[in-house]
């Protein structure tokens, strides 16, 4: 059991260094790309708070990526029906050149990790972590 910690940190580890030529490129912190693709491929998802429990990340650091983000242009804050509590989250045009090296290099990354799997080898994987993660979250619902 030990080695799914020790996994969890190596992959952990292995999409931070792939993805720091993002990170550069677009002078991005891990937290502010990852808040950025994040809106990006779940737009009905798109508060701070959404992002906040989907990836995990603290609060501080998603609220300050989305300063930065919407101070640069990538994103633009929409309050809804006027209050200023409810704020909705959405990708501008001007992200559009992060978001396509992103997804390029998220997609080296799933390359090498997939190296050597059959289509189904990839299927099952999916799906027994979609079983770890349900159990994860059903745990974290139920005791705490």
């Amino acid at each position: 059991m030990n080695s799914l910690i020790k996994h969890h940190y190596a992959h952990k580890e292995l999409y931070c260094l792939i993805m720091e030529p993002v990170c550069t490129k677009y002078d991005l912190n891990m937290a502010e790309l990852l808040t950025l693709l994040f809106i990006h491929d779940h737009p009905e998802q798109n508060t701070a708070s959404d992002i906040t429990t989907a990836l995990k990340l603290a609060k501080s650091h998603v609220s300050v990526s989305v300063r930065t983000l919407e101070d640069r242009g990538y994103i633009i804050c929409c309050h809804e029906d006027g209050n200023r509590r409810s704020v909705r989250l959405n990708v501008t045009d001007n992200a559009a050149p992060v978001i396509a090296y992103g997804k390029e290099i998220q997609n080296k990354y799933f390359d090498v990790l997939f190296t050597d799997f059959s289509e189904d080898e990839r299927a099952l994987l999916y799906s027994m972590v979609d079983r770890l993660n349900l159990n994860a979250q059903n745990y974290v619902r139920e005791n705490y």
